[in-house]
């Protein structure tokens, strides 16, 4: 597919490769070499799945504090993706729209209206791009996202169970113990993230 013409834009100042399982990222390094395309970043990050519905029903019991309220991003909302993601300097913006205007979203915004944390059902299946401020770090605000959004994909009927999973960095202890919360379990399965950049633009 990726030698087929009018697929790919190669032309674009960036171009970025999601979730390529590892024994295909060779295969796309190989195909943007030809296309003079240089790797501008790469990162792997390893699949959780076996999401419990019994473990997320128990995490996060307690109300949310005065002031903040539960809602969803909308694609206006794309910028604060763009600017709190791992790769934001080499993404366009329209993907980030893109997927809030198809995909689910959890967020929660403060009494001023401004998004202290939030996470999506992203285009592929997982559940990503978590964010919480830094003010509200103590305050369990991930969980509290990521079970709302956990159980309505799964009550949903929508998205069988075993078709919702979780990608984390190894060295992030942090999101594996949240990931191990909500059930998820480590998996050998490595999803890579390349963006390439166009040297003549």
């Amino acid at each position: 597919m990726l030698l087929q013409s009018g697929i790919i834009d190669w032309s674009r100042k960036g171009i970025m490769f999601e979730a390529v399982p590892k024994l295909l990222v060779p295969v796309v390094e190989s195909v943007c070499k030809t296309r003079d395309v240089r790797l501008q970043f790469k990162d792997y990050i390893r699949m959780y799945v076996n999401v419990n519905i019994d473990k997320i029903e128990q995490v996060v019991t307690h109300s949310l504090p005065s002031g903040l309220t539960v809602g969803k991003l909308e694609p206006y909302h794309a910028p604060i993706l763009q600017r709190n993601w791992m790769a934001s300097s080499s993404t366009p913006t329209p993907i980030f729209t893109n997927t809030l205007k198809y995909c689910d979203s959890v967020a929660i915004s403060d009494e001023c209206g401004r998004v202290v944390a939030y996470t999506v059902h992203k285009e592929y299946g997982d559940i990503g791009y978590g964010f919480v401020d830094e003010k509200y770090r103590n305050g369990n605000l991930f969980n509290y996202v990521g079970k709302i959004l956990f159980l309505r994909i799964l009550t949903s009927g929508k998205y069988p169970p075993e078709s919702i999973y979780g990608v984390i960095q190894d060295e992030n202890n942090r999101m594996i113990v949240n990931a191990e919360t909500f059930g998820l379990e480590r998996t050998s399965f490595e999803l890579n993230w390349l963006v390439f950049g166009n040297s003549h633009v």
